[in-house]
């Protein structure tokens, strides 16, 4: 089993998260993604919008579920949060409509990240927590690592260390198991930053 004992069980963990618990707002930004100005983003953007109606034609497909993922994405990197959150919205309800679990998952956390970027930090929150209990299925498994580091930098924005500290180790554990470098060295690096904040508040990690 996952994490730290607290964490054992089936939905346990919101059990911990949430005692005592109250929906806060985010105090800061921690590693955030900073807005984009590079063109590329622009022009893959303004593609994928001019290709919306014609891939929308041909009805609730795969191909309409990935688009909308990808103009979500690029919007929330391109600080148009509003037109983000409306794709990754619309992305959510498709891949549940087709029943692709995997991409129910992806577009939680993405739609939890453009609410938080939003300010929106108790939408957030929910979102991020739907994407755990999601990720507990097999078809989604791939993405449980990436809902604990999004939930554990979230809390940590809203000043809950400690929670917020759990979270990232529990995604630690997973990449390491995955295997994969560059998630474990993300996931290393927040903890790193985190460690910071708590031997100083004004730190800049």
């Amino acid at each position: 089993m996952e994490g730290p004992s607290h964490f054992r069980g089936r939905h346990r963990w919101r059990d911990w998260l949430n005692r005592g618990r109250h929906f806060s707002t985010v105090r800061f930004a921690f590693l955030r993604d900073s807005r984009s100005e590079n063109p590329a983003f622009w022009e893959a953007y303004g593609e994928g919008r001019a290709e919306l109606d014609r891939i929308r034609a041909e009805g609730p497909t795969e191909n309409l579920l990935r688009l909308l993922g990808a103009l979500g994405s690029y919007a929330r990197v391109l600080h148009r949060l509003d037109e983000a959150i409306d794709f990754l919205t619309e992305a959510l309800e498709l891949s549940r409509f087709l029943d692709k679990k995997s991409f129910e998952a992806a577009n939680l956390i993405r739609l939890g990240t453009a609410y938080q970027y939003a300010g929106q930090a108790h939408q957030a929150e929910v979102l991020f927590k739907q994407a755990l209990d999601l990720t507990e299925e097999p078809e989604a498994a791939s993405y449980r690592d990436f809902a604990w580091q999004h939930l554990g930098k979230l809390l940590v924005e809203e000043g809950l260390f400690q929670e917020g500290r759990h979270c990232l180790e529990v995604a630690l554990k997973i990449r390491i198991a995955k295997g994969d470098a560059e998630l474990i060295h993300s996931t290393q690096s927040a903890l790193s930053a985190l460690r910071a904040l708590e031997n100083d508040p004004y730190s800049p990690y």
